[in-house]
């Protein structure tokens, strides 16, 4: 833009006609030059007012500090805080009122701005400043003398450097003071033992429950307000910062029916912690209404550490989360002919092998979810149905793989109220199951395991099975010759899922002059192997 205005020269003549359009260039060009200076006018301006605004608020809110810190016993109370927050507020309305809100809303003067200008280059001579004046009277100027002046004023400011015209050291002033309030107010937080910005939160929400900043401070107070159970002991602790060696941390309690008041306890430091804690109920005579059988009332607390007081907290007592086994139904399989059985109080389960039990549970309070939990070990588990106060669960028993004993050797319900509370120590219930066993099957002829018969003779081949259990599907009676069939009989097979109650006996003759091997018939000499099987009715795999 420089390059274009430096050319630019008075006309030969003063009579002759003006340029139109370079005056109409010059005058874009002085318009830009005075809107960049008035822009950076008043950015300055509201920096500068702003950090002022910025400087005051700390050094009034460091002041409030010192107040609740050290000069009012207790710290400022909430009218104290309150006044002070409105008269923070109406100051800083004050002053937004008579110096941001006129910077904000009006413009910057462009003579005030041609003047910035000339002051940052005395040899402009007032050039600006006469060409806006002209300006504001062009109808009575002649063209030849707005041209020249125009000129001029255009001129000279291709020769200025507008980024320098406005006077910064204000600004660079007033940020050394706020430097140094930040400073001041870092230090004042580092070595002081009381944060001021706590007292900072107090005094902007004075209506919010924050303690007055101490030099020790109590942090994570547990188990806080929370639910106990009843009859077991709490454990209360909290973490106090910068509390001497020689001062004790105390808890102070009451109990709902003040019995016992303002009670206080010690509470001790445990070593390689940094945590104080004590243990409710006391031990002693004095606390025999809290103490007796563990907690027993509900009761209300607070921490007390050199000059720290902590919020004041609630323990409520609940009943115990607790649950029992109301009734178990067993389902026997169906191949053993029992009818269903109910067995109501008791949770130890004892059954055949694949009989599905159904456990129906009762708890003491509303059951959020529940499980059973098997063999204890947080393994293996399965949820059960949940309606109210009471729960469900069927589940085959079985054995393990290799039979030796069942699958799982205990069980246990678990659940977790609407409180989220869980039951610590559920009972915990034995399982018991037993194979259903193999039939029992033998010869009774002949009575000997080694016999001869001739090749024309015979001899009876008889025998007994029972199922110890329940019944027998099946007795075959099989015989090898030369490592190959030689027959095999059936004398007992039923399709019946109760099978053969009771024992059962059957004979087959053994005449080896109507047995062939293949085609072949038997010959002296020959050893022929027999044996007979038992199947039972279990299913769907049978003991055989």
């Amino acid at each position: 833009m420089a390059s274009g205005t430096a050319g630019t020269s008075l006309p030969s003549s003063p009579l002759a006609p003006p340029d139109r359009s370079n005056l109409a260039e010059r005058e874009r060009f002085i318009e830009r030059q005075l809107r960049k200076t008035r822009s950076q006018l008043r950015g300055v301006e509201l920096t500068s007012r702003f950090m002022l605004l910025g400087a005051a608020a700390l050094a009034y809110f460091l002041a409030v500090a010192v107040v609740d810190h050290w000069l009012v016993p207790g710290g400022l109370s909430i009218w104290g805080r309150l006044a002070c927050l409105a008269v923070f507020l109406l100051a800083a309305a004050g002053y937004a009122t008579r110096q941001l809100a006129p910077v904000l809303l009006h413009r910057v003067n462009p003579v005030y701005a041609a003047h910035t200008i000339e002051r940052s280059k005395p040899s402009l001579k007032n050039s600006l400043v006469n060409f806006l004046l002209l300006r504001s009277h062009r109808a009575g100027v002649p063209d030849v003398v707005y041209q020249a002046v125009e000129e001029q004023a255009a001129a000279n400011l291709t020769r200025t450097p507008i980024d320098h015209a406005v006077d910064r050291s204000g600004v660079i002033h007033m940020g050394y003071v706020l430097v140094a309030l930040l400073s001041l107010f870092a230090l004042y937080y580092v070595f002081s033992p009381k944060s001021p910005l706590e007292t900072v939160a107090r005094v902007v929400l004075p209506w919010a429950d924050i303690n007055p900043p101490t030099r020790v401070s109590i942090h994570e107070v547990r188990p806080g307000s929370d639910a106990v159970f009843r009859g077991e002991p709490v454990t209360i602790s909290a973490e106090v910062r910068r509390l001497g060696s020689d001062e004790p941390a105390t808890l102070i309690y009451s109990t709902a029916d003040r019995q016992i008041a303002e009670r206080p306890v010690r509470m001790y430091l445990p070593k390689d912690s940094i945590r104080h804690e004590v243990v409710l109920p006391e031990e002693d005579s004095a606390a025999a209404s809290l103490a007796a059988g563990g907690m027993q009332q509900d009761i209300e607390y607070r921490i007390e550490a050199g000059d720290a007081v902590s919020p004041t907290y609630k323990l409520s007592v609940i009943q115990a989360p607790n649950i029992v086994v109301e009734r178990v139904e067993y389902a026997y399989p169906k191949y053993t002919g029992e009818p269903p059985r109910s067995v109501a109080g008791a949770g130890d389960l004892r059954a055949l092998d694949g009989t599905v039990v159904t456990i129906h549970a009762l708890a003491n309070q509303p059951i959020r979810t529940a499980y059973v939990e098997f063999d204890g070990d947080g393994r293996s588990r399965k949820p059960m149905t949940t309606n109210g106060q009471d729960a469900r669960v069927s589940f085959p028993l079985t054995l393990k793989a290799d039979r030796s004993g069942p699958a799982h050797s205990s069980y246990a319900i678990r659940f977790v109220n609407e409180h989220g509370k869980e039951n610590l120590e559920p009972i915990r219930h034995k399982i018991e199951v037993f194979p259903d066993r193999a039939p029992e099957i033998a010869f009774s002829q002949p009575a000997n395991s080694e016999i001869e018969v001739p090749l024309d003779g015979s001899a009876a081949l008889a025998v007994e099975a029972r199922d110890l259990d329940y019944g027998l599907s099946q007795v075959r009676i099989s015989a090898n010759v030369r490592n190959q069939p030689l027959f095999e009989r059936t004398p007992l097979h039923t399709a019946d899922e109760k099978g053969r109650q009771g024992r059962f006996t059957a004979t087959e003759q053994f005449r080896p002059a109507r047995l062939k091997v293949g085609q072949e018939p038997l010959r002296e000499g020959d050893v022929v192997e027999y044996w007979a099987e038992a199947t039972d009715n279990r299913t769907p795999d049978a003991n055989v």
